[in-house]
This record gives structure tokens, sequence and C-alpha cells, in this order.
């Protein structure tokens, strides 16, 4: 069986220390949200295609 992390849990924990670390770049922490999860994204189809 393939295990996997929670995603949601270590991403929230994730995106609120680099909110913690950069409060005064909001433009720069949305970015990074939105990248990290375009890749995100790209990953679960790939194991979506791969699980099928």
């Amino acid at each position: 069986t393939f295990k996997t992390i929670p995603y949601d849990k270590a991403l929230g924990t994730f995106f609120i220390r680099c909110r913690i670390k950069i409060p005064h770049q909001p433009f720069l922490s949305y970015l990074l949200i939105l990248l990290s999860f375009l890749v995100l994204s790209l990953i679960l189809g790939f194991f979506s295609l791969y699980l099928k």
C-alpha cells in the first residue's frame, strides 16, 4: 500500500510558517501559495494517472 502524508495539514502548516516569515510581502506569499498549489495539482494528476 502506498501511504501518503495528509497534504492539507502539511500545506497548512507550511503556508502559516511562510506567512509568519514573510509578513511584509503579502504578494510574494500569495504567489508562493499559488505556485505550490500548481505543483501539487500536477503531482496529484500524475499520481491519479499512474494509479488508474
